[in-house]
């Protein structure tokens, strides 16, 4: 039986770096590990701190997404996003729509669970907070008339206003 290759992509920066020497280094290496076999790629911010600074989860998906298409290479793996700055739902279909297979918005899932209503289970508030997300997922595609999440996966639905020209042909 074969198994699908599984890599963890930190999508952080040097503090003393540059935002767009992060990204040219998470696009090198998404590359670069797709090549070598990886047919799962975790896109992740978990482990930023001081020195290093969390790449924006939109840029970084849009990016990697971007740069593995141009490649030949996107077909060849799946990209799940473990985003901390992701906290509501336009936020989830934004890294969706820039590529992403798989959201998981673990911060804002921390906080629902310490948030949870004394007495109350945990797990129980995290799947409120999935169910939210999928329902509220399920309005904004059945709005735009697309109605299995495939169609709006990769699909650049989106206006960019206010960002220069080469940071929206560079990710999104």
């Amino acid at each position: 039986a074969s198994e699908l290759r599984f890599e963890t992509l930190p999508c952080v920066f040097p503090a003393e770096s540059t935002l767009l020497e992060g990204l040219d280094h998470i696009c090198s290496r998404a590359i670069e590990l797709v090549r070598s076999g990886t047919r799962v790629l975790l896109l992740s911010d978990r482990n930023a701190s001081e020195a290093m600074l969390p790449i924006p989860m939109a840029m970084a998906t849009g990016a990697v997404h971007q740069a593995l298409v141009a490649a030949g290479l996107r077909t060849l793996t799946g990209l799940a996003v473990e985003a901390g700055d992701c906290r509501d739902l336009h936020h989830a279909a934004v890294l969706i729509g820039y590529g992403a297979g798989a959201v998981c918005p673990w911060l804002m899932l921390e906080t629902a669970m310490s948030l949870a209503p004394a007495g109350t289970e945990p797990a129980t508030a995290e799947y409120k907070m999935l169910k939210a997300l999928d329902a509220g997922l399920a309005k904004i595609m059945s709005k735009m008339g697309i109605s299995v999440v495939d169609s709006y996966r990769g699909a650049h639905l989106f206006d960019i206003l206010g960002l220069h020209s080469s940071v929206v042909e560079r990710c999104f």
